[in-house]
């Protein structure tokens, strides 16, 4: 089970590392015959060093809707 699990962390990591918009945790489901175990962040790497106290307000008109 756990050869199997750190399989999956890896091909899942691979995504990650490769897409930015992918996020950095892994979450993990684990089905057997009458039996579901979910582990959330079961890896979590590349944790936010920061962040913002306030988000970007732009006013409405900042930006032309014409392409």
């Amino acid at each position: 089970m756990e050869e199997a699990k750190a399989l999956i962390v890896r091909a899942v990591e691979a995504g990650i590392y490769n897409d930015l918009g992918s996020g950095s945790n892994v979450d993990l489901c684990v089905i057997q015959r009458g039996k579901v175990e979910f582990f959330r962040n079961h890896v979590s790497k590349n944790k936010k060093m920061f962040s913002m106290e306030k988000s970007y307000v732009f006013p409405k008109g900042t930006t032309s809707m014409e392409w």
